[in-house]
Order: C-alpha cells, then structure tokens, then sequence
C-alpha cells in the first residue's frame, strides 16, 4: 500500500483539480491519479512541472515510441520501482518491444537486440546509471545514431524517469498487483 493515498475529485482543492484536468487534457489522455500522479497532487505547483516534462518525454522526442519505453524500462528496471516498471512493460510491449526484450531487461540480462536504435538506448541508458558515466565507445554509438539533439532528449528521459522511480520508491508506489509487478527479491 502506497504511503500517499489516491485522492479522489471531491478531496481536491482548486488546483490540484486544475492539474488532474491539465493531464487529462493532454497527450497521456487521463487523469492520474495514482502512480506519480500521487506525489504531483501533494504539490500541483511542482505536479505542473513535472507532468509537463513527462509529458515532453513520452510524447515530444525525436526517439519513436518503442526506442522511448526501452530508455524508461531500463530506467524503470534500475530502480527497481514496480509501478513504472509495470506501467512501461505495457507500453514497450504495445509499442512494438519484443517480449524477450522487456524480459532480459526486468531479468538484468542483456538482450539480444534486432533493433539498432533500441540497443544504442538500452546501452546508453544502462551505462548512465550504472557506471554514473558513459565509455567513449557507447557515447561514440549512441551520438551515431541518434544525432545530439536526440541524444540529449535520451539524457533527459532517463533523469525524469530516475526521479519519478526515487520519488515512488519514497511512498511505496505500486500497481494494484503490488510489488511483485517486478521480479525483485527486495521488493518479493
């Protein structure tokens, strides 16, 4: 159970209302009010914010859905957060991510990509965070394919989703299915 509870619209002040119909409104095409959309109403100032740059991250790169949801599972899987892990194990699986993908990724294994702009972002991505750094050699592949721009968008998917998985790791976010979404011996 969630430290923060779901709000529903009759506990909502003005502008926590205003941010609900915000997200709703724009490309995610709903409300949230689970997942991050727990801590965003708890501060609709810094929600607006946030869900603007979610936004921006999901819907507005140069990156095609399925590279996008590679960098967040990655991201996701790092973290070990089980709601943006089972949120975006959905997404990349409906935006053309192979299953054995999504696997070898939750399974901390590498996968064995077929899609050139997909490893490129897997590698980057992991490297990032684990290494806090990039190699010479996964910087030189990662430039090469996507080009500066897209490579600094990447960049910026991975900390946006770092701070929503820290921030719901900090109140205990997970889908209704609970922890074990992930396969996680320190959420199992």
């Amino acid at each position: 159970m969630a430290r923060l509870k779901a709000l529903g619209p009759d506990e909502m002040d003005a502008e926590q209302t205003a941010l609900m119909n915000e997200i709703a409104n724009g490309p995610r095409k709903a409300p949230m009010t689970n997942g991050p959309g727990l801590g965003w109403l708890r501060n609709p100032k810094a929600g607006h914010i946030a869900q603007q740059m979610g936004a921006f991250c999901r819907f507005g790169t140069g990156m095609t859905d399925d590279v996008v949801e590679v960098v967040i599972c990655t991201t996701a899987r790092y973290w070990s957060q089980p709601y943006e892990w089972w949120a975006h194990k959905r997404n990349g699986l409906k935006a053309g991510v192979a299953a054995e993908i999504i696997d070898a990724i939750e399974n901390r294994t590498k996968p064995k990509f077929s899609n050139e702009k997909q490893e490129a972002a897997h590698d980057i991505t992991k490297e990032m965070l684990e290494n806090k750094k990039v190699s010479g050699a996964t910087y030189d592949k990662a430039l090469e394919t996507f080009g500066e721009k897209t490579l600094v968008e990447l960049t910026q998917v991975v900390g946006y989703y770092s701070s929503i998985a820290i921030q719901m790791n900090c109140f205990e976010v997970a889908p209704d299915q609970g922890p074990t979404a992930i396969k996680d011996p320190a959420f199992n």
